[in-house]
Formats: structure tokens, sequence, C-alpha cells
């Protein structure tokens, strides 16, 4: 990560710095690739590397591009990323397919993939939950997800039951398009919900600081009306209205609104809820698994996704396996019938993509998607409330965090030892409302005194910290138990010497 990125450099792509011949793939893929990248810099706490997304994304060259990349009649106001582009300026680039498959415009063709732009700008409002960088988000993202938006309002139509509909359009890696996608209701969703809370905060939309203009009206009515997920009680989440999952794919398309835009959350949701997102998941890898010799549609990025929605149904074990036979069991099938990618010994990662080249074709996102489902086994924020050590796998006896980055802009650590929480350190950058799960047993206490924590019901697992101050740490630890001399020290967990790759996997 630190290698492929700088601060002040172009935008990570599927090859990054290094040159890699033969390739089909220099470029940017927004379908998946782009997000997974830019995932790690988040909670890892170097958010300074994200910003050669913002960048990117803010240049005049990219935004006469997405422009470009819409039909004509909605050029005025619209916005789009296509799967695949030049890593230059983002101009919609088919020549790696010879195809339509990379193109914007909704269709029963293969291509016609509308929702990219959507999920890049995902990423981009994570970077400013994690800054709190509230300069950035008026004047990069929320005019990018205005535009995206703005494209889908122009080609939904009302049906008979008075619900917005979505023409056909392609969940990325399905071969069969069809109307109303889950990819692009879930990410059509998400980005009414943001443009609405964006406009409605103070901060934000006083002295007309929003451009182009918010439409809150427009976007409320929308989203109160937009037609449900199609799905059914058997195998869950469709790829789109009428088309079920019935082949292995190894894109998790279809179920964002799961995972990374969490609309449906596992801890919140009932359990008929959790039932449908459970058979989704289920399904899916059940799917992509190759069976008795015969190609499976998994990739690297399968299992890596895999391992995110474990988390959070609180399959920690399953996460780790996930992650696990990525790095061990994939990288013994190069050009595999299950997966035509490998893992190297040096954890980059590459997927056959010419039958004519020997040697796979680099994508960065893989790798690094892996780094980030493993620190969300130590960290997850969202929706106000920071989770530490939530899905710890039970063979880690010790674990220790040091400065990880929380939403709201808050920097953690901790030390988990046999199966529950030591303490918990949080310091706050900006001075955000902390809503925190510490997972240290109970009753619990707090240095400093001048902050309390209140509890936000009677399970006393969750509490907000009242009085704390912008540029405070607060640690948090259990209460009335006699403590070792420096058990509330930051050092590194042990470990045996012959286990610390420091170069790889290897």
């Amino acid at each position: 990560l630190g290698s492929a990125m700088r601060p002040n450099g172009p935008v990570l792509d599927n090859t990054g710095p290094w040159l890699f011949t033969p390739t089909s793939w220099a470029d940017l893929h927004w379908d998946l690739n782009v997000q997974l990248a830019y995932m790690p810099t988040l909670a890892s706490n170097h958010v300074d590397l994200g910003l050669s997304l913002m960048r990117f994304m803010n240049s005049s060259r990219v935004r006469a591009s997405l422009k470009a990349n819409v039909p004509k009649q909605f050029q005025r106001d619209s916005l789009a990323a296509p799967a695949s582009g030049s890593s230059d300026d983002a101009l919609q680039s088919c020549y790696w397919s010879h195809s339509k498959s990379c193109l914007t415009e909704p269709g029963m063709h293969k291509g016609a993939i509308v929702g990219n732009l959507l999920w890049v700008c995902h990423v981009m409002f994570l970077h400013y939950r994690y800054t709190m960088d509230s300069q950035t988000l008026v004047s990069t993202t929320y005019p990018l997800l205005h535009g995206a938006v703005a494209y889908y309002l122009h080609i939904l139509t009302k049906g008979k039951n008075n619900q917005w509909h979505l023409p056909p359009t392609a969940s990325p890696e399905y071969k069969t398009n069809g109307p109303d996608t889950n990819y692009d209701l879930a990410l059509l969703r998400w980005g009414l919900q943001t443009l609405i809370w964006i406009s409605k905060e103070g901060s934000f939309a006083r002295d007309g600081a929003l451009a182009p203009a918010p439409l809150v009206q427009k976007w409320q009515e929308t989203l109160s009306a937009l037609a449900p997920y199609p799905q059914d009680h058997i195998t869950g989440y469709h790829i789109a209205s009428g088309v079920p999952l019935k082949v292995g794919q190894r894109h998790f398309s279809h179920l964002l609104m799961v995972y990374p835009l969490h609309l449906e959350s596992w801890l919140n949701s009932s359990a008929a809820q959790q039932a449908t997102i459970q058979k989704s998941v289920d399904h899916w890898v059940s799917l992509c698994q190759p069976k008795d010799g015969a190609k499976g549609g998994c990739a690297g990025y399968s299992y890596t996704g895999a391992a995110f929605f474990s988390l959070l149904m609180g399959r920690a074990d399953a996460a780790l396996s996930n992650v696990t036979e990525l790095l061990e069991v994939r990288a013994t099938k190069t050009g595999n019938k299950g997966m035509g990618g490998v893992v190297g010994p040096n954890t980059m990662y590459g997927e056959r993509c010419k039958k004519m080249w020997p040697e796979p074709c680099p994508c960065m996102e893989t790798p690094l998607h892996a780094a980030d489902s493993m620190q969300g086994m130590l960290l997850q924020s969202g929706a106000g409330l920071v989770d530490v050590f939530p899905s710890v796998p039970t063979s880690w006896g010790e674990v220790v965090i040091h400065k990880l980055r929380a939403e709201g802009a808050f920097l953690v650590s901790g030390r988990f030892r046999q199966g529950r929480a030591q303490f918990v350190a949080v310091k706050s950058l900006v001075g955000a409302k902390l809503m925190i799960r510490p997972r240290v047993p109970g009753p619990v206490d707090v240095i400093p005194s001048t902050v309390k924590l209140v509890p936000v019901d009677n399970t006393n697992e969750v509490f907000v910290a009242d009085g704390l101050l912008t540029g405070q740490t607060i640690l948090i630890y259990q209460s009335g138990k006699e403590h070792e001399e420096g058990q509330f020290k930051i050092s590194p967990a042990p470990s045996k010497f012959a286990h610390r790759n420091f170069w790889g996997k290897h």
C-alpha cells in the first residue's frame, strides 16, 4: 500500500507503479478494483494516501470524462464512471474487451453498468467520515454524488404500482442483464440517503455552499417510492428482477446493500431479514466455489468479500478461513480450474487475462482488500458506533492494535487477550460524538474522570463518551480490579519469530 500510493501521486490503477508486460489491464476498473484498493487506507490510519483518489476525481479532465460517459441528452447534469477507463482521465475505453461491456448506457446488452461512480462516491464519503474533512466533502464528493444520482433520475420510470423502477442494466461480472438490478438499487438508495443527509446538515447547507443546488424534495420522493430489492425466500437477493443468481459469479455486486453500503445491517435487522442476508451470502458462496473439478466462479476478491460478510454475521473464524484460503490454498493453483489467479510470495496478486499469456495480469485490489478485511476483525465503525475487537478469531490468543482509525476521526488502541478486551484507548481528533462498544468486561471505568461513559441502554455494552474534547485521549478499563504494572502499555503481542512474515507470505 505504501509503495503503491502517494498523497500527491497518481490514482492507483490495476498495476500500480510497477510495469508488468504483457497485461491488458493497465487501466482503472471502476466496477470494484478502484473501490477495494482504497478501502484499506481508512482504518489503517493512512487516509493521506486516499488523497490521490480525491485529487484525481476533482480534476477537470476527469469531470469532463465522467460527463462524456453518459448519453448526450443527459450531459447537462449527469455523470457516470465506466467499467474500465483510462488511468489518465477516466474516459470509458473498451479496448481490452472489444465489446460494449464497459458502457454506461442502459440496455439488455452485456454492458450498461450504471452505478460505478456511486460506489466510488461511497469510498470518498467514507474518507470524509474517517477524517471529518467537510471541505473536501462539499467541494469534491458532493458534486460527483449529485451528478451520479441525476443520471438515475433521468432513466427511472414509474410503474403501475406507483414505484420507481430501473430499466435493464448490468450487475458487474454477471452474464444476464435485467431491470431493477440490486447493484443499482442499493447504490441509488445509498446515494439518495447521503445527498439528503448532506443537504440537511446545517454546516454544509448554509449560505448556499452546496453546488449544484440540492434537490431534497425530489430525492425524498424518489427514495420513498424506489422499488424494493428483488429476492426470494430460497436463495435470497437476486441479480435483478426476474434474474435470480443461478451460476457462479465472483463479484458480490448483488449484495452491496449488505456490504459495503450497510443499508441492510445484520445487527439491526429482524430475524427474517438476517435469514435473507445469510441465505444470500451462502448461496453466492456455494455457486462461487469450484465443485468436483468443475470451474467455479470465485476470484481472489470473492474470498475477501466473503470474509467481510462473515465478519458482519459474527463468523470470525470463517472470515479468517476465507483470507487464509486466499493466501495459502489459492496460491497453489496457478492456472487452476477454480480461479484464474495466484497470490505470489510477496502477496501481489494476478489473474489470467489472456490465454496466450502465461503470466497472470496484476490486480492490485485483492491483497489490499484482504488487509482491509483483517482490519475489520479488529475494528469496525459506522452508523455512529465504534466497535472495538468485534470479530477476533478464536485462534488469535492476543491482539494489540495501535492508532487504528475509526469514523468520526478517532484513533483507537487496545489489547485483546483470552477472549476479551483488557483496555481500549481512544483519541478524538476533531471532537466528534463518540459512541463506543469497547468489549471490556464490566463494570468499566474511564480516565480522565472528566469524561463520563453513559450507557445507551441497560445492557451496558455501548456507551457515549460525555465530555470528550478535541485532542483528548480516554482510557477504558475494567473497574474494581487490580491491574498489573504496565498493563495499559501498548507493546507488540508475543509471537514466534518463524511466524513473522516480514516480506510477504513466506
